[in-house]
């Protein structure tokens, strides 16, 4: 499928497939309308200017044949907006290549098929205008000229010059006796075919007599830095061939040190927070004075000599590190057991019961067991009947069980909180009095508790397979309610909270909560008295006996889907200077010192003896064979430039 040229236009024209493939009278395909919006479909999935072009056409087509139907004009309207959208973004493009009249051309074809599109009449104008005076504006908006502009710029910002030098052979031994640092630098950069330039206010430190300085093996810019420490001087490079030398100390270092600009982009650290921790520290360790943070966009921008912002750096890689990642598997398996036993002898509800039925010689009344008073002494055992009542004889076993299974699963940032919910919400109400000039009244909200199982986790992974867990559960039930009155009835809500911290491998079962609850109900129903008789009384008695057993059982499995992204180069320790100087290098970028050959003798240079401060005028000499010509000779401070005499 060929891609869409513009996001929006994409957007749109997957809308528009939508709705085609969605119609009823697309799906119906009984008349011709219906086949040539289909064929539409086929040509905006195409996704080119002249497709939909195409497509547009067969819609107007589909609404000739019934100008009645709603789904044709509606299909016919979204089409020609697409299409004017397509036009212009074409003549956008074609004025941006700086072609005027092709733009123009589309421009115009949007216009005619949506005047209402206010950006095509907008862009028909303005090009009309660079056409009419081309010197009057640009060939896109004023404000992505500058853009441009300022892109095109910053992207000639010079970096910081690193040296080039011109060394054929292996650096010599010196010896000094009584010389400054001076002719130490100056014979290097003769030997480099390096400038050398000094501060007005260079200290020219004696360094000793009859000192030996072994710069055998070292490149240029170690030897550099071997005489500015023994001399107590500090060097930077001003261009490829020249260098700059002053006193170590605090004023001359803010005086001369560079400074960079450096903005950095945090990829994996989006949360404002994290992006605060991480320049708080990299301020603290680098000791950077200039340092401004951008918590929405994720960037700390920094200034500061180069060493400290390569310092930064390597905390910034350090700790802008991808988070991992841990699905964890929630199973909470539910059993519940009933066991009923039933033992006795059951009598029927109605007990004993006696009956009159009173005999002829009564004269009772007819129908009825009513007789006359006068009767009454006639009435004997034989004028009543007693019915006795039934009785089953009852012994069963019955035993039911219940498992519910639940299963979730939690997939979490290590150091972000996940939160499971099983259950319901439960409303319960909440009140405010609130007085008033009428005598207040009860201001009365509903507010829901969450009822069932809910679990807030935080995990962190530890290398190589290892998750920890922060765990707080919290299992609640309705309880029952309790009436307040005025037929306010509230909730009774039992809860049952744990809170702990687990350390447990990838993949292993973790039995976070086990709760088991056992009851078990006695009871017994048979004739007073009988019942009660020692063992004749089990046969006028029945008795009962519940068990029930309920156990829940929460499991946690952690599985680590993204490791932390730790590697060796985080892991090294890396020199960064002293407590007052950060100093960073890195093998690889300094040029290379030539080659020893180990049948060839060291070669010596001995300078002549001197009582520093020398104040002395080199003389400027060609460069080695090989090495990068040197300059002018510069006459920046007392000690010049350039290359010194041979001594």
């Amino acid at each position: 499928m060929v891609k869409f040229k513009c996001p929006a236009l994409s957007l749109q024209a997957l809308a528009l497939s939508i709705v085609l493939s969605s119609s009823p009278i697309a799906l119906a395909k009984t008349r011709q309308g219906d086949a040539l919006l289909a064929r539409a479909e086929v040509e905006v999935a195409k996704e080119t200017t002249p497709a939909v072009d195409a497509g547009y056409q067969l819609a107007v087509e589909a609404l000739e044949t019934d100008r009645s139907e709603i789904e044709y004009k509606l299909a016919m309207n979204r089409l020609r907006s697409l299409c004017a959208q397509y036009h212009v973004y074409d003549g956008q493009v074609a004025r941006d290549k700086g072609q005027l009249a092709a733009a123009v051309v589309e421009f115009r074809k949007a216009v005619a098929l949506d005047p209402a599109y206010i950006l095509a009449s907008q862009e028909l104008a303005r090009i009309q205008k660079m056409i009419s005076s081309p010197d009057s504006a640009p060939l896109n908006h004023p404000l992505s000229r500058q853009l441009q502009q300022d892109e095109e710029r910053n992207s000639r910002a010079t970096q910081v010059p690193k040296l080039k030098t011109g060394l054929t052979q292996p650096l010599p031994v010196i010896k000094v006796n009584q010389n400054g640092g001076s002719e130490v630098f100056l014979t290097l950069g003769k030997e480099a075919g390096v400038r050398v330039l000094f501060d007005s206010e260079y200290q020219n430190r004696s360094l000793g007599l009859n000192q030996t300085l072994d710069l055998q093996g070292l490149s240029f810019e170690q030897a550099l830095d071997y005489v500015a420490m023994v001399s107590k001087s500090f060097w930077f490079a001003l261009a490829p061939d020249t260098i700059f030398v002053a006193n170590d100390d605090q004023a001359h270092r803010v005086a001369y040190e560079e400074q960079i600009t450096r903005a950095f982009y945090l990829t994996n650290s989006q949360d404002a927070q994290e992006v605060s921790d991480i320049a708080t520290t990299i301020q603290k360790v680098t000791d950077l004075k200039k340092l401004f943070v951008h918590p929405a966009e994720g960037v700390i921008v920094a200034r500061g000599d180069a060493d400290r912002i390569s310092l930064a750096e390597k905390i910034v890689a350090d700790l802008d590190k991808p988070k991992a990642e841990i699905i964890i598997d929630v199973l909470i398996l539910s059993v519940s057991k009933d066991w009923t036993r039933n033992l006795g002898v059951n009598f029927g509800v109605d007990g004993l019961t006696a009956k009159f039925t009173p005999g002829a010689a009564l004269n009772p009344v007819a129908g009825t067991a009513s007789i006359l008073l006068n009767k009454l002494p006639n009435v004997n055992a034989s004028d009543f009947a007693m019915s006795l009542p039934g009785a089953t004889l009852s012994a069963l076993l019955s035993t039911s069980g219940t498992r519910i299974l639940d299963k979730a699963e939690l997939r979490m940032v290590e150091g972000q909180r996940s939160s499971l919910k099983i259950g319901t919400k439960v409303p319960y109400a909440t009140g405010s009095y609130q007085p008033s000039a009428s005598g207040g009244g009860v201001n009365t909200q509903f507010q829901y508790f969450d009822v069932g199982l809910n679990m807030d986790i935080v995990a962190k992974v530890h290398e190589p397979d290892e998750v920890s867990l922060h765990i707080e559960s919290d299992a609640s039930s309705v309880n029952g309610s309790v009436d307040l009155g005025n037929g306010v009835s509230q909730p009774v809500i039992a809860q049952r909270k744990r809170v702990a911290d687990v350390r447990v491998k990838e993949g292993e079962i973790n039995f976070w909560d086990i709760v088991t609850q056992r009851q078990e109900v006695r009871s017994s129903s048979g004739v007073p008295g009988l019942s009660q008789l020692p063992g004749m009384g089990r046969f006028f008695r029945t008795d009962q006996t519940t068990k029930t057993e309920e156990q829940v059982v929460t499991l946690l499995t952690p599985h680590i889907i993204r490791a932390p992204d730790i590697r060796s180069v985080n892991l090294l320790s890396v020199p960064s200077g002293s407590d007052q100087v950060v100093r960073m290098r890195y093998s690889g970028t300094e040029q290379a010192a030539p080659p020893k050959d180990p049948n060839t003798p060291a070669r010596t240079i001995e300078l002549a003896p001197g009582t520093a401060p020398v104040i002395s005028v080199p003389v400027p000499v060609p460069p080695p064979a090989g090495a990068v010509p040197a300059a002018a000779a510069a006459t920046a401070s007392p000690f010049g430039g350039g290359a010194p005499a041979a001594p």
